[in-house]
């Protein structure tokens, strides 16, 4: 400024952008009105103005500064040469940026809102470059697969494809596909991906393509994930009780209908409805068919009863030794003894898993001709935890292994195994019968691992 300052003073004091000198040393030389308006009437520190007006290396710098009130104050420098009274100096203007500073702070506070709604409801966000075949995810889809994102790199397939299941991958490429190739600029697709405790978890995709090249080829896609295992869970669920339903309307009009016509019949014939009266054996006969027919009516309600059930409380953890315990108790001491290995196992189970133990039980005790013992052992198996239960009586001929477990397969209701599978299978757990015949029967649970545990406090 030199010999003009005089000139451009008026100009440096009433100018409506905060300005301020300060000399090489670093020290305050002169201020104008605008910045002083910042403290609001109060008394100038020089310095807190110098820190208010400090300035970077490359001649501009963003810096926040504060009010005599408190209140946050943003301001962009930029940085002049000038001369000061024969030495050098520097003109530092300041923009005041408040406003953007307090529209920046909203809109972070809605990013973290957003984030916190995303987490709730099972939602994640993701940008792909179709060219660079690359994908950014944000910390909603990787906590749906139980990572932190910093953890999962970048490229498209270790991230995402190798991930979804097998069943489902080549739908969800060919659905990925039509978008990078500019056949639809929109999709939706539902499948499963691998969490990371070892689990799948339905997903559903809802995409968009968000940028195209001179061509109009797909550069850029992006859109969100959402966890839906629960949806699916429910609509299995309904699709399990709607089968039930059909079965158990087909036990109560078929099962149930065929043992009231024993009744009648025999009603008839004591009576001597058919035109010949029945000696007293056969009367008795009579009499002991249709007491029967009574007693398997009993067992089709009870079995009904027991079905109805299935699957209408939470599956929960349960000490396996307990289990045997209880179904001993049920048997009144007519069962064949049992040697329980695995005492300190807990399985996750419907609660009528002990019914199944049960029926096991009573099986061997009806059918298990010369049976002297049963024993349950668990073993690690690929597929899961491996449940057996096997007894040194006659074994199952090869040709009825998997007829047992048919609904009216057997001598006395048929319904036992055919509902012990049904029980097991609410939660995963799968039977087969893999004995000898000749050396004993052999039921074989295998169990999902996330389902099998040990218990400190063995029942």
């Amino acid at each position: 400024m030199g010999e003009n300052i005089p000139d451009y003073r008026a100009v440096f004091l009433n100018n409506a952008v905060p300005m301020c000198i300060i000399d090489d040393d670093g020290k305050l030389r002169s201020v104008n009105r605008a910045a002083t308006d910042y403290f609001r009437g109060a008394p100038p520190d020089p310095d807190e103005i110098s820190w208010l007006f400090s300035w970077g290396a490359g001649g501009g710098n963003t810096s926040v500064g504060n009010t005599s009130d408190g209140a946050p104050v943003l301001v962009a420098t930029d940085v002049v040469p000038v001369s000061w009274q024969g030495g050098g100096a520097r003109l530092l203007a300041a923009v005041d940026v408040t406003g953007h500073a307090t529209e920046s702070a909203r809109l972070r506070r809605a990013l973290d809102q957003i984030r916190v709604a995303e987490e709730g409801a099972g939602i994640g966000f993701w940008d792909s470059f179709v060219k660079e075949n690359t994908l950014s995810v944000d910390s909603g889809w990787a906590h749906l697969i139980g990572y932190e994102s910093e953890e999962l790199g970048i490229s498209f397939d270790e991230i995402f494809v190798d991930r979804i299941h097998p069943k489902d991958r080549s739908e969800v490429v060919a659905y990925f596909k039509r978008l990078y190739e500019g056949t639809a600029a929109s999709g939706r697709a539902e499948f499963r991906m691998w969490h990371r405790d070892g689990r799948w978890i339905w997903i559903r995709s809802v995409c968009r393509v968000i940028a195209y090249d001179d061509d109009d080829t797909p550069v850029r896609v992006a859109g969100l994930h959402m966890d839906i295992t629960q949806e699916h869970e429910t609509l299995e669920a309904l699709a399990e009780a709607k089968k039930k339903i059909i079965l158990l309307s087909s036990v109560t009009r078929h099962d149930i209908l065929n043992q009231v016509s024993v009744i009648l019949m025999c009603d008839e014939l004591v009576r001597g409805d058919t035109g010949v009266a029945p000696t007293p054996e056969k009367a008795d006969h009579y009499w002991d068919m249709a007491n029967a027919a009574a007693h398997t009516i009993e067992r089709l309600i009870s079995f009904t009863r027991d079905y109805d059930a299935l699957g209408m409380e939470q599956p929960i953890w349960q000490s396996l030794a307990r289990v045997v315990r209880n179904a001993e108790i049920l048997l009144h001491g007519n069962g064949v003894p049992v040697n329980l290995i695995c005492r300190e196992l807990e399985v996750f189970a419907d609660p009528l898993f002990e019914k199944v133990i049960y029926n096991l039980l009573e099986n061997v005790r009806r059918h298990s001709e010369g049976a002297n013992m049963v024993e349950i052992a668990f073993a690690d198996g690929e597929d899961g935890g491996i449940l057996t239960i096997s007894d040194d009586g006659i074994g199952v001929p090869q040709e009825k292994k998997e007829r047992i477990f048919e609904r009216g397969y057997g001598t006395n209701t048929g319904l036992g195994l055919y509902l012990s599978r049904e029980m097991l299978g609410i939660t995963g757990i799968s039977i087969t019968e893999c004995g000898t015949e000749g050396t004993g029967a052999l039921f074989r649970m295998v169990i999902p691992r996330q389902h099998i545990r040990k218990s400190g406090n063995p029942a």
